[in-house]
C-alpha cells in the first residue's frame, strides 16, 4: 500500500465527509491531508507537495471555485476533482477542475476517478481493477471489487461502519425536525424530532405527501399550504432554497397547534438541473412564538396606559371646574328647582371623576395605600353583597384555602376587581348558573416564569373567578384588557372594566391569566406576591369634618387660569386673603414684593419653567415660617419624577371637594396640627 507515495488533500468543511474520504484513500495506500476550510487547505497546499486536491465546492467564506482558482494560480499542474452534495457548481466552477462528482455517489467513482487523475490514463493498480481506466462515469466497478485487499479486514470495514453510526446519531439527536421528500414531494425520511413536532411515528410518515391533510399546515395569515406555497414544493420546482418559511402545523398526536420556522434544500445528480430529492429542517418556535405575543401585547397595553393616564389628567383638570364651582353655587344658594339643577351637574361630575379614576387605575397612575389583607375576609366581605350586583339566578360559591397567605395590596382597588370580574360574569351569563371564587396558595417554578414572561418565580396567592358563561373566542381574548374594548351592545358597557383589573393586579407586582372556550365559561385567575407581614387591622372610617374658615393669607401659584380662578373664590369665601401667581417666577417675585406675612403657598406641582417641588425650595430662604401645600393631577410614576414621592408627602387627587381642601389647609395652618415639611397634592399640570 505505502508503494503508491502519493498524497491527496481533502479540503471539506463537513468533518464525516473528511473522515470517510481519508479512511478509504489511506486504505488504498494514498497519504492524505485534510483541511476543515478553504483558508486553511490554501495554508496546505502551498506548504505541502500534493499530487492530487479533492475539493467540495460548498463552503463558508469561501467556495470550491474561488479555491480551484487561487490553487490554479500557485501551481496548475496539480489535477482537483470537485465534490457536491447540495448543487450542481456553476460552469466557471467547472472550467477549473478536472472533475466533478457528487457526494453520495458510489465509493468507486471517487476511487476511479482519484486514480484517473493520478495516473494521466495509466493502469489502475491491480488491487483495484486489472483493467485500464474509462472515464469515471463510462465504467463502474463490480461491487465485490470494493472488498478485496484492506476492505476485507473487519477492522476497516468497523470504521467506516461506526463514522457512518455518528451520522446517523447526529441525525437522530438534533432538535431541529429534518425531513427528506423525493421528487414526487413523498416522504422519504424523517428524524425523531421530526416525529415529536409532528406526533407521528415516521412508519405513518413514509410515503405520506408533503400536504397531508392530517397536519392541517397553514401560515401566519391563516391561509392553508398549497402546492404554490409550501416550502419543499416550491424548493423542489424552483431548484433553489426556500429559507425562514414560518408555518403552523397541528401535532396528530395531542392536537396542539405548533408554530415553526422551516427551510427547505433541493438535492441534485451530477448536471442535472432538476432536483431528485428535496431536505426541510424545521423549529418548533411556538413558546418563541407566545413570549413575543406576550412582550407584544404588554407593550401595547403600556402604551394604552401612557395615554389614558394623559387623558385623564386633562379631564381631571376640566372637571375640578365643573365640580368645584359646582359646589360654590350649591353653597350659595338655598333650597328650590334650580338647586337640583346644579346637584345634577355636581352629581354628573362625582360619575365622570370615577371613570378618570379607572383610568388612572389602568394607567398604574393612581397612587397606591397598600396595607397587609387577608384575602380570604375581603372575598367573604364581598360575595355576600354580590348576589344582589349579579342578580339572585346566579348562584355565588366561595372556594377559600385555610392558611391563606397575606397580600399587600389597596383594599379598595382588591375589591374593585372583585366587583368588575364578577359584572363581567353576571353579563356572560345569560340564563341563570355559577360564579365560583377561589383562593389558593400557589409556587410560580422557574420553568413556567421561562414562558410567561411577565410573572417571576416565587410565592403567590391565587385569586380565581370562574363563570359558566358563553364564553369567548381567541380573537376576543386577545383584546379583553383593551380599554374601551367591549363585546357588550352599544349604551352597555364602558369598556373599562377588564381594563382596570389589568391595570391594577400590574400595578400591585401581580399577574392575571385568562383561559375561556366559546360555551365552555371563562376562569380569571389572578396572582398577587405573597408576605410574611400580618395583616392589618382595618381602618377606622374617615370623619367628614365640617368646613373650617381663616383668615390667614395664601399664596396659589396655578397656571390653569380656570382651575386658579375657582380655587380663589372658595378659599376668599373661607376668609382666606389670596394672592395669585401663574408660575415659578411670578410666585418669587410676589414674595418678594408682598411685605405682610404669607402663612401658606398652595402651588401645583408641574409648572412652566420650575415645578412646584423646584419653588418650594427656591423660596424657603425668603419665607421660613411660610407652609407649603402642593398640588398635582398627575400622581404615582409621574410624581416620582419630579421627586415628591420620595419626599413622603401627602396630597389629594383632583377632582377634590371644598370641604376635603378646607380642612388640609387648616391642619397645615393650626399650630396643634402642623406637620413638618408637609406638602398636599391636589393636581393641575
Amino acid at each position: 500500500m505505502a508503494g503508491w507515495e502519493k498524497t491527496v488533500l481533502c479540503i471539506d468543511d463537513d468533518q464525516s465527509c473528511l473522515n470517510i474520504h481519508k479512511i478509504i484513500l489511506e486504505d488504498f495506500g494514498y497519504a492524505v491531508l485534510t483541511a476543515s476550510n478553504a483558508r486553511e487547505g490554501l495554508d496546505v497546499f502551498a506548504s505541502n507537495a500534493v499530487d492530487a486536491v479533492i475539493l467540495d465546492y460548498q463552503m463558508p467564506e469561501m467556495n470550491g471555485e474561488l479555491v480551484a482558482a487561487e490553487m490554479r494560480k500557485t501551481n496548475p499542474r496539480v489535477p482537483i476533482l470537485m465534490l457536491s452534495g447540495w448543487v450542481s457548481p456553476p460552469e466557471s466552477a467547472l472550467q477549473l477542475v478536472d472533475e466533478f462528482i457528487a457526494k453520495g455517489d458510489p465509493v468507486e467513482f471517487l476511487l476511479l476517478t482519484v486514480q484517473q487523475l493520478l495516473s494521466r490514463g495509466a493502469v489502475i493498480h491491480s488491487r483495484v481493477a486489472t483493467e485500464r481506466v474509462a472515464p469515471p462515469y463510462g465504467t463502474k466497478l463490480p461491487p465485490f471489487t470494493l472488498f478485496r485487499g484492506p476492505f476485507a479486514k473487519l477492522k476497516q470495514r468497523k470504521r467506516i461502519a461506526e463514522e457512518l453510526r455518528r451520522c446517523r446519531n447526529l441525525f437522530d439527536t438534533m432538535a431541529q425536525g429534518i425531513i427528506g421528500y423525493d421528487a414526487e414531494a413523498r416522504i422519504i425520511s424523517a428524524n425523531p424530532a421530526a416525529e415529536r413536532i409532528l406526533g407521528v411515528s415516521f412508519d405513518e410518515l413514509l410515503g405520506r405527501m408533503a400536504l397531508d391533510p392530517r397536519f392541517r399546515v397553514t401560515h401566519e395569515d391563516g391561509s392553508e399550504c398549497s402546492t404554490a406555497t409550501h416550502p419543499a414544493l416550491v424548493s423542489l420546482k424552483s431548484g433553489r432554497n426556500a429559507d425562514g418559511i414560518v408555518v403552523s402545523v397541528f401535532n396528530v398526536k395531542d392536537g396542539q397547534q405548533r408554530w415553526i420556522n422551516m427551510a427547505a434544500v433541493p438535492q441534485f445528480r451530477p448536471r442535472e438541473t432538476n432536483a431528485y430529492q428535496v431536505y426541510t429542517t424545521f423549529d418548533d418556535i411556538t413558546e418563541r412564538r407566545a413570549l413575543k405575543e406576550e412582550l407584544a401585547q404588554a407593550q401595547k397595553m403600556e402604551a394604552l396606559g401612557r395615554l389614558a393616564g394623559g387623558v385623564a389628567h386633562d379631564f381631571n383638570n376640566l372637571l375640578n371646574v365643573i365640580s368645584g364651582y359646582s359646589e360654590l353655587l350649591l353653597l350659595r344658594m338655598q333650597e328650590g328647582d334650580l338647586r337640583g339643577t346644579v346637584e345634577k351637574i355636581h352629581k354628573a361630575a362625582a360619575t365622570a371623576a370615577s371613570l378618570t379614576g379607572q383610568l388612572l387605575a389602568f394607567s398604574r397612575r393612581e397612587v397606591l395605600a397598600p396595607r397587609v389583607l387577608d384575602l380570604n375576609r375581603v372575598v367573604a366581605e364581598v360575595a355576600r353583597m354580590l348576589p344582589r350586583l349579579i342578580g339572585e339566578n346566579i348562584e355565588v360559591a366561595t372556594v377559600l384555602s385555610p392558611d391563606l397567605g397575606r397580600v399587600k395590596v389597596n383594599l379598595g382597588q382588591i375589591e374593585q376587581v372583585i366587583l368588575n370580574l364578577a359584572a363581567n360574569a353576571r353579563d356572560a351569563i345569560q340564563h341563570g348558573g355559577k360564579l365560583t371564587i377561589q383562593t389558593k396558595d400557589v409556587y410560580v417554578r422557574e420553568d413556567y416564569s421561562q414562558h410567561h414572561a411577565a410573572v417571576a418565580p416565587g410565592r403567590y396567592v391565587s385569586l380565581a373567578i370562574t363563570d359558566t358563561g358563553k364564553g369567548m373566542d381567541q380573537n376576543t381574548l386577545s383584546r379583553i384588557f383593551e380599554p374601551y374594548f367591549t363585546t357588550k351592545e352599544r349604551g352597555k358597557g364602558t369598556g373599562l372594566g377588564l381594563a382596570v383589573v389589568y391595570g391594577i393586579v400590574d400595578q400591585n407586582g401581580g399577574h392575571i391569566r385568562v383561559d375561556s372556550e366559546p360555551e365552555h365559561g371563562t376562569k380569571f385567575e389572578i396572582y398577587l406576591p405573597r408576605v410574611e407581614e400580618a395583616a392589618a387591622p382595618a381602618q377606622p372610617a374617615k370623619i367628614n369634618y365640617e368646613t373650617l374658615r381663616g383668615s390667614e393669607t395664601i399664596l396659589l401659584v396655578e397656571d390653569s387660569e380656570d382651575l386658579r380662578q375657582m380655587t380663589c373664590t372658595f378659599l376668599r369665601m373661607q376668609g382666606y386673603t389670596v394672592v395669585e401667581a401663574t408660575n415659578g417666577a411670578e410666585a418669587v417675585g410676589a414674595i418678594q414684593q408682598y411685605k405682610a406675612p404669607i402663612h401658606l403657598m398652595l402651588t401645583d406641582v408641574i409648572l412652566p419653567g420650575m415645578s412646584g417641588l423646584e419653588l418650594a425650595k427656591r423660596v424657603a430662604s425668603l419665607r421660613p415660617d411660610m407652609k407649603v401645600l402642593c398640588a398635582s393631577g398627575y400622581t404615582g410614576d409621574v410624581l416620582q419624577r419630579y421627586g415628591i414621592s420620595e419626599s413622603n408627602i401627602p396630597f389629594i387627587e383632583k377632582p377634590f371637594s371644598f370641604d376635603f381642601l378646607a380642612q388640609k389647609v387648616r391642619q397645615l395652618l393650626e399650630p396643634v396640627k402642623l406637620q413638618k415639611s408637609a406638602c398636599l397634592l391636589i393636581g393641575g399640570a
